[in-house]
């Protein structure tokens, strides 16, 4: 038995909560990967002699974005891993991780190929697959929509279990239909 009894669904619950930050842990990897494979290629392409990612801003703004969101995301995923090894109860905070880390997975792949250019689709760059394995890794552990439901239920307490509709809503005011 795995935990104690009539305990079951929180035990299912801290499991879960560690596949997030694993999964988010990878992102940060293939996020970091794509920055790496970006910024060689941005300093060993040459543009009339000169090494795209010192000519162009716009390589540098890439890699520069992509440095800030690896970076970020890093210390959300060992913040919320610390608090997991702690015991601490961590729903919000790693569907948090998992969403941050996913997009910035997918967003410095993508700028890792628009770095590489044209040569960032083929298979002689590991920065396609990395692209591809972004994309993988936005719904394994639940789609960013469903991380950002966790996120938001946990935000808004327990008590918003389920979002309230127009029909659900009392008037604030009741209208007799007559004009003054």
């Amino acid at each position: 038995m795995v935990g104690e009894p009539r305990n079951g669904f929180q035990v299912m619950l801290a499991g879960e909560a560690q596949g997030k930050v694993r999964a988010a842990a990878v992102c940060v990897g293939i996020a970091q990967r794509a920055l790496d494979e970006a910024t060689e290629y941005a300093l060993t392409r040459t543009h009339r002699g000169v090494a795209i990612g010192r000519k162009f801003g716009g390589v540098q703004r890439h890699l520069a974005d992509m440095q800030a969101g690896v970076l970020a995301a890093r210390a959300l995923v060992r913040s919320v891993a610390t608090m997991v090894d702690e015991g601490q109860p961590v729903a919000k905070e790693a569907a948090s991780a998992r969403l941050v880390a996913g997009r910035t997975a997918h967003e410095a792949t993508s700028s890792a190929l628009q770095v590489c250019g044209a040569y960032g689709w083929t298979k002689e760059l590991i920065v396609e697959r990395l692209f591809r394995e972004s994309k993988f890794f936005e719904v394994t552990q639940g789609s960013a929509e469903i991380q950002q439901a966790i996120v938001a239920r946990e935000v808004l307490g327990r008590g918003a279990e389920r979002a309230e509709t127009p029909r659900d809503r009392k008037p604030t005011h009741e209208t007799t239909g007559d004009s003054a």
